[in-house]
């Protein structure tokens, strides 16, 4: 039997539960997976983003944008 609850699943479903003001430690309590990655944002240096693995057929890595302050400013779904 071949499951279609893959782990980019379970964090596509998670991440639509992140709000925009959301503090990291409430945004890992729903993503409930531990990020990929962990890295400054390469378009602004006063960003960080935690990467997540994303499902089957998305062009890009699920992702949570953080600010200075750790709050959330930004959802990348993997589109």
């Amino acid at each position: 039997m071949i499951s279609c609850n893959s782990a980019g699943d379970k964090n596509y479903s998670n991440l639509m539960n992140i709000k925009k003001g959301m503090s990291v430690t409430e945004a890992n309590t729903i993503m409930l997976t531990k990020p990929k990655l962990i890295e400054p944002a390469f378009w602004n240096d006063s960003l960080f983003v935690q990467y997540y693995e994303s499902p089957f057929g998305a062009s890009d890595d699920l992702g949570i944008v953080f600010n200075k302050d750790s709050i959330v400013v930004e959802i990348k779904n993997g589109d």
